[in-house]
């Protein structure tokens, strides 16, 4: 039997804010139905192409009761869409005999229930299949250092995550009202995130100093951080899974560029795919093995930070810039200079092989 509630419900459980919303998008839900007599389930309309699938679990249907949502959409649940699947729902609860009010044929239903529900020795809380999690995914950009991106993704029966589904970037709302797939131990890397955003690009997060290696260790702790090499981490297969591992010994070295300019670059023994140089200590993820861990250099992470800031350099500018470092900080790498001794002279004089002259017209 379906449970009875009232539209006053409806607005207590999710705000008149909230149920005003929803007044356009009643009309938009499809394929409404019930799942096991406590979970009202459909799809909603919205403003992407695909429908939303929305779920409403009641919970405690004899006593207080009270609901839990989830919706494919960005905010997740107790959203617009649940509030018009709640109220879609009302219609197709059994109608009161006429001159008999909603209020009395609700607790009619509830006493029938529960004189004639099999007795139970003992009761045992209701507990939700978890089929969504929150998982992290950091990719390195075209341009800048590596970012963070969320997604809302799906997890199979041993609670691995199988599938991503969309990105995911309302942490702001989340940290006061989490989600169903947000759990307790996201919501301090969420906060550190949040309180440290720099992300260059909208929904993606960076990582700085020591408060950015501590969200980093969490987040790999959760057993659900992946990387991507490439800057779309969705479109460039499937992003490797991530565990800790040992560091690595980190060294810089001088970049060729194409335009025969030089810069200096952090390197690990052995490489690896995608290295955090903003945080302190720096950082490797490696998106072969999926190992990641600290890199052990012989700078401060100041230190390092102000030298990889240095502009490509010409080889004519590098004997300035090695004159700078031999004075402040002969510990770091000298920038290459000009092989003289590779240098071919041609000792001869030049001899004309082109002339130009102007035709009469």
């Amino acid at each position: 039997m379906p449970v009875s509630y009232t539209r006053k419900q409806v607005t207590d459980w999710l705000g008149a804010h909230t149920v005003a919303k929803a007044h356009d998008y009643v009309n938009a839900v499809s394929d409404l139905r019930w799942i096991r007599n406590d979970t009202l389930g459909g799809l909603v309309q919205g403003t992407r192409p695909r429908p939303y699938d929305v779920r409403v679990y009641f919970h405690d249907i004899d006593e207080d009761m009270w609901v839990e949502s989830e919706c494919t959409c960005p905010v997740g649940s107790y959203c617009k869409h649940a509030a018009a699947l709640l109220v879609a729902g009302l219609a197709h609860l059994p109608q009161p005999v006429s001159g008999v009010r909603q209020e009395l044929v609700t607790w009619l239903e509830g006493f029938r229930a529960a004189r004639t529900a099999p007795v139970t020795r003992s009761k045992k809380p209701a507990t939700t299949k978890t089929t969504h999690a929150l998982a992290y995914v950091i990719a390195n950009l075209y341009r800048g250092g590596p970012e963070i991106f969320l997604y809302k993704a799906r997890v199979g029966t041993d609670g691995r995550i199988r599938a991503f589904d969309d990105p995911w970037d309302n942490v702001e709302n989340a940290l006061v009202k989490p989600p169903k797939f947000v759990v307790e131990e996201d919501l301090p890397i969420l906060r550190g995130l949040w309180l440290d955003r720099s992300g260059k690009y909208a929904g993606s997060f960076g990582l700085q100093g020591t408060t950015g290696a501590t969200v980093l260790e969490r987040l790999i702790a959760t057993g659900r951080a992946f990387v991507s090499p490439m800057a779309s981490p969705m479109h460039s297969g499937e992003p490797c899974a991530l565990h800790a591992g040992s560091s690595l010994h980190g060294k810089i070295a001088w970049h060729s560029l194409p335009d025969t300019r030089v810069r200096p670059v952090l390197q690990t023994e052995p490489p690896a795919t995608v290295l955090l140089t903003a945080t302190q200590p720096c950082w490797y993820l490696d998106a072969q093995s999926g190992e990641a861990g600290p890199i052990d250099l012989p700078w401060s992470a100041m230190q390092l930070g102000e030298f990889l800031a240095m502009p490509s350099i010409t080889l004519d500018e590098a004997a300035l810039v090695g004159k700078v470092l031999q004075e402040v900080a002969p510990d770091l790498p000298l920038p290459p200079a000009h092989d003289v001794a590779r240098v071919q002279v041609i000792d001869a004089t030049p001899t004309p092989r082109l002339s130009l002259d102007t035709r009469t017209t």
